[in-house]
């Protein structure tokens, strides 16, 4: 899935998408011999207006699915920008990939980064060219790895087991465990 995040300047306009969406579809099913949807997601105040992405049977348009949690279970591989979804993904211990053509721009104009992608364990491209030259071995990253090491950089310590320990703590304070 591409789910880019909110841009300022695309507001009452098509929002622009430097990224060849088939181009990244073809790459992934010439290097894993299977086939492959993009799914496109604009950033819901972005959403009216849309994106310059062409459409197809294989590139296809899920901005209007009411929820993102759905489409980010149904995905392998999400490309996202400066999205918070990117971390949200990361839990699932799948690929998490940003692509920031517009990195300077996007932080004069819209919004400053939490952190410098310098600095984190994010696969992170500026070009289309790099980012598909990356996917030409996708077979090869180990994603769960890369995954915890971006669960590590936020500090989450997720177990799976969060409503459990929390209902014995529960229980335990009404003097029941």
């Amino acid at each position: 899935m591409f789910a880019p995040t909110f841009r300022k300047r695309y507001r009452n306009s098509k929002q622009a998408v430097a990224l060849d969406l088939e181009e990244v579809r073809n790459t992934l099913e010439h290097a894993t011999s299977e086939k492959w949807v993009v799914l496109v997601r604009s950033h819901i105040a972005n959403s009216r207006q849309g994106m310059n992405v062409v459409f197809s049977d294989a590139v296809i348009d899920v901005t209007s699915y009411p929820d993102m949690n759905e489409l980010l279970q149904v995905t392998d591989i999400l490309i996202s920008d400066y999205s918070s979804s990117i971390g949200d993904f990361a839990l699932s211990g799948k690929l998490c990939l940003l692509f920031q053509d517009d990195l300077e721009e996007y932080k004069s104009h819209d919004r400053n980064l939490e952190f410098e992608l310098e600095d984190s364990p994010f696969y992170h491209f500026h070009t289309q060219a790099d980012l598909c030259q990356f996917l030409q071995n996708v077979s090869e990253i180990d994603a769960k790895a890369n995954s915890d090491a971006i669960l590590a950089f936020y500090g989450t310590h997720e177990s799976g087991k969060s409503s459990l320990i929390l209902s014995e703590m529960i229980a335990h304070a009404c003097g029941k465990g």
